[in-house]
């Protein structure tokens, strides 16, 4: 009772420090590409799910974090029949609950470590239930140290930071489980009975299946192996002194060289364990190369600069867990600028006294060689011994140190229980309370874009990838000139990254400032002549401008350079189509659905022009297609609700017309061909009321105006219906069918002015 106690307060301590995070935003900082824009996610399907375990997706291979983000997805998006957008908090809830395991896990590993052999002597079982208490306090401040230190806000409060906690949780399990195999043959059972084989083959399994969830969550599950052997000298050290202990006294010593043979065969299991532990990460290794291509970078460090790069990181880690504060997303430490620095002779210096440091003090403390082995080993893969894509960023983050965090728990826990008593326990409070504040203050970084940007920058400004997607959450919020400080800024950084001058052009395009959206498309173009993006803009900008036969240019130069851009060919069928050639407007968006199935816009265009030339029935397949992709489209709803309004299937149309005000309830024109249905099904009253709503929404549409005054008409209000009739036409003059509408009823009224409505 007294664990579970300790184990409660420990898991409303981290849950106390990270519950902010149930109310933050998504963030564009790779959110948007794993998440809440990922095509496979909206909607969850069984087809989108096996894509992640098919390939890599991102150039990533973790298809169990894309199938948990899947799982998040599908609660989050409901069972309504138009589904809901993704709720982040479920999102943040699933990180939180996930690192809430591996604090657990933590806990109970430190256990393990921690316990020592009590031999049998008068007063043991005293001696044991103190150190036991003992056990109990060292391990709960351990894994405190690794719930909340500050340097684990970014994998929890970070949507994408999923893989990391996940792959961490299922690690921390294969370690755990480790453990208890490999002491399971020494570890008494009632009765004072030896541990039963099939007990540990039972751990033994599942540590073999935590890992390969591991691996599956993130391929740096690795290093799982190198964290269970930095352990096994401390499992064998206990089971020795244990075997000891219970060694038959003089006279017997036959027996005794017996049981110490039987000792060693038993220890070579764990060994065997480790090695096909090894083979996997080898095999696992070969197949993610094989899944995950390696992206260009632009600078790769020659081999002989690798161990440079890999002690900055070393030191830098360590500098930031004993003073974790101005912790940031990008603290742009590439492997240019590190070797450019005057530090490239420092950090080296620095992790050599730190290692001769800790082999010198080996012997004071037990715990110092496996924490240390545990923190190295945990970071290992992203030290910069091989290239990886973030160091085209930098070379560390706050998040590759999850893992290695259950070193730095070990080193607290060691500490703790070596000096305990009440100094050692007001230190070790002091500790907790100052990373619990530290951490709850972090994790408002993460709250929403703004803060999360304006944040990054502060630690780094000279970071142009956080320029360049704050300027994308600016220009996407219409605030065209905070977008272009940020841009300019980020062009100060790269002067010669063409893709800069592309979001320049695009803000300046959504601005309506066309001439200066054109300018900055062609000087991307002067940076790189054969860049697609730079004309396929230029072609959308020309369209805008009425100059089809110019965009035509710049969209098949666009497809000349990218023969496989299907934006291109579905604009490219847009423009011929509205110049009546259908049958060539076609074959582009073929092409477009071709190159991307889960095109919505292609799928969408190619069944208006099925449609358009009365294929109604391929127009309605490619509707379904569309809305099977993107249940959420408005526009998609409201065109397949057309269709079938014209087919007379005036009940189907109702649902999608009713879907497409669910998703946008202030659409005027929603409401109109809902109130059109209404009006063909004779449901009057509603459809008044929908009419209504549209001339509230939008008073000067004269569609609005028009049916309603129809309707208006058909009930006899022909003084009402005139004057809905008539600010139709005000607000079109051309507007034929209502000009002769409104004779009519002018006609009728002088006719029989008795039968105007009151």
């Amino acid at each position: 009772m007294h664990r579970l106690l300790i184990l409660c307060l420990l898991i409303a301590l981290v849950g106390v420090v990270f519950l902010p995070v149930l109310g933050h935003e998504f963030v564009l900082w790779d959110d948007d590409v794993n998440v809440y824009a990922n095509p496979n996610l909206h909607p969850v399907t069984g087809a989108g799910v096996a894509r992640f375990w098919a390939r890599a997706y991102m150039s990533l291979y973790i298809p169990l974090t894309y199938s948990v983000w899947a799982a998040a997805a599908l609660v989050s998006q409901g069972r309504a029949p138009v589904p809901r957008p993704l709720a982040p908090g479920v999102f943040h809830g699933v990180n939180l609950l996930v690192h809430l395991g591996s604090v657990v896990l933590v806990f109970g590993i430190l256990r393990i470590l921690l316990r020592e052999p009590v031999r049998l002597a008068p007063g043991a079982s005293r001696d044991g239930e103190a150190a036991s208490r003992r056990d109990r306090w060292a391990a709960l401040f351990g894994a405190a140290v690794f719930g909340i230190h500050p340097v684990q806000v970014e994998p929890v409060a970070w949507v994408t930071g999923l893989k990391d906690v996940l792959c961490g949780f299922f690690a921390l399990l294969a370690v755990w489980q480790f453990l208890l195999f490999a002491q399971q043959d020494e570890r008494p059972h009632a009765g004072g009975r030896p541990g039963r084989a099939g007990a540990g083959l039972s751990h033994a399994v599942m540590a073999g299946a935590a890992y390969v969830l591991a691996l599956l969550s993130k391929p740096t599950a690795v290093v799982v192996p190198l964290l269970c052997a930095c352990l096994l000298p401390r499992v064998w050290a206990g089971q020795g002194t244990t075997a000891a202990a219970k060694a038959p006294r003089a006279g017997a010593g036959s027996r005794t060289h017996a049981k110490a043979t039987g000792i060693g065969a038993r220890r070579a299991v764990p060994l065997w364990f480790l090695l096909g532990e090894i083979a996997v990460a080898a095999a696992w290794t070969v197949l993610t190369k094989i899944l995950q291509p390696s992206r260009s970078m632009e600078f790769v460090s020659p081999l002989w600069q690798r161990p440079v790069l890999a002690c900055d990181s070393i030191v830098f880690y360590l500098c930031k867990v004993v003073w974790p504060v101005w912790l940031g997303p990008d603290y742009g430490r590439q492997p240019d600028v590190i070797l450019g620095g005057w530090w490239v002779l420092v950090m080296p210096a620095a992790a050599v006294v730190l290692g001769v440091a800790v082999w010198r003090f080996r012997r004071w403390a037990w715990w110092l060689g496996p924490a240390t082995g545990l923190f190295l080993a945990g970071i290992l893969p992203v030290l910069g011994f091989v290239p990886f894509r973030f160091q085209h960023y930098s070379t560390v983050a706050d998040r590759y140190v999850y893992l290695s965090m259950l070193g730095v728990g070990l080193a607290g826990a060691g500490l703790f229980r070596r000096y305990m008593g009440r100094v050692a326990g007001g230190v070790a409070v002091l500790i907790v309370a100052a990373c619990a504040v530290r951490s709850f203050l972090q994790t408002a970084v993460w709250q929403d874009n703004d803060r999360f940007f304006a944040h990054g920058i502060r630690v780094n400004p000279a970071s142009y990838e956080l320029h360049t997607n704050y300027g994308n959450v600016l220009g996407g919020r219409g605030e065209a000139s905070r977008a272009l400080a940020h841009y300019r800024e980020a062009l100060r950084i790269r002067p010669r990254n063409p893709d800069t001058y592309i979001n320049i052009g695009n803000v300046y395009r959504q601005a309506g400032n066309a001439p200066a959206a054109v300018a900055a498309y062609f000087a991307a173009l002067r940076i790189k002549p054969d860049y697609p993006e730079a004309h396929y803009n230029l072609g959308i900008v020309f369209t805008k401008q009425d100059k089809p036969q110019m965009a035509v240019t710049h969209y098949s130069q666009a497809l000349q350079v990218r023969p496989d851009y299907a934006a291109a060919h579905n604009n490219v069928g847009l423009l011929l189509a509205d110049r009546g050639e259908i049958r060539s407007a076609l074959a582009h968006y073929r092409d477009a659905i071709r190159l991307a199935p889960r095109y919505t816009d292609a799928h969408n265009n190619l069944a208006l022009a099925l449609a358009g030339l009365g294929e109604t029935e391929a127009a309605l397949a490619q509707y379904s297609a569309a809305l099977a992709i993107d249940p959420r489209n408005a526009e998609v709803h409201n065109n397949l609700g057309v269709l079938l309004a014209d087919q007379g299937r005036t009940e189907q149309a109702l649902y999608h017309y009713s879907a497409v005000l669910q998703l946008r309830p202030g659409l005027a024109a929603g409401y109109i061909n809902l109130a059109n249905a209404l009006r063909r099904m004779g449901r009057f009253r509603a459809a008044a009321a929908h009419y209504r709503r549209a001339v509230a929404l939008a008073p000067q549409s004269p569609e609005a105006h028009y049916n309603l005054g129809l309707l208006l008409a058909g009930q006899g209000r022909t003084q009402e219906a005139i004057r809905h009739v008539s600010l139709a036409l005000q607000f079109r003059p051309g507007f034929t069918q209502a000009r002769t509408t409104l004779e009519q009823l002018v006609n009728r009224e002088a006719k029989h002015p008795e039968r105007h409505a009151p």
